[in-house]
């Protein structure tokens, strides 16, 4: 969610020229399903986003690590 949001507010920010061109000329990005949950620090931060190009070129498939624990996990 927080990466489609991140996507959105790039395109609202740009101008219409800039927008057009990526919508007619652009690789689309794609959000995929995200890797983890990593839930111990070391895996979290040295697992990288990972970005895979369809098998036309058209499109890149963004994965990006997510930690999943309570808002309280280190400390009630």
């Amino acid at each position: 969610m927080i990466n489609n949001k991140a996507l959105e507010k790039g395109l609202s920010m740009a101008s219409q020229e800039a927008v057009d061109r990526y919508n007619k000329f652009g690789k689309k990005l794609v959000m995929g399903v995200d890797k983890g949950p990593l839930n111990a620090g070391p895996l979290w931060i040295w697992t990288y986003l990972s970005l895979e190009d369809n098998a036309d070129k058209t499109e890149t498939t963004v994965r990006s690590p997510y930690m999943s624990t309570s808002a309280d996990f280190w400390e009630p």
